[in-house]
């Protein structure tokens, strides 16, 4: 899998088309607007356009950075399981070799009161 198919994945068909219609939207309705009051300037909608292309570009940018921050603190999280997991399994173990220890000695002075 290339770059271009996992950013297309990350991003998302569905967020893409919005950001088109998005921009054809606002060529329709600057163009609409502007002939209202006679003839209308290609260079206002060309600007227009380009203004709300960047703004799509810059949601799904944002959109695209949260979405790698919640990849980042699930695999955080998954590590942190894990290593607690860890922790409790080596405590389980010392602690039952304590109270074995424990059990032991108990046993060994219960014999010794009862001699």
């Amino acid at each position: 899998m290339n770059s271009g198919d996992s950013l297309i994945e990350d991003i998302g068909v569905k967020d893409i088309i919005f950001s088109v219609i998005m921009v054809l939207s606002v060529i329709v309705i600057t163009n609409r607007w502007l002939s209202r009051f006679g003839e209308s300037d290609p260079s206002i909608i060309v600007a227009s356009a380009v203004l709300v292309g960047a703004l799509g570009a810059m949601i799904l940018s944002v959109d695209l950075r949260l979405r790698r921050i919640e990849r980042l603190v699930e695999s955080g999280d998954r590590s942190l399981r894990s290593s607690i997991q860890d922790v409790e399994d080596t405590m389980d173990q010392k602690l039952n070799a304590a109270i074995q220890n424990i059990t032991n000695r108990i046993a060994e002075i219960s014999k010794r009161l009862y001699r």
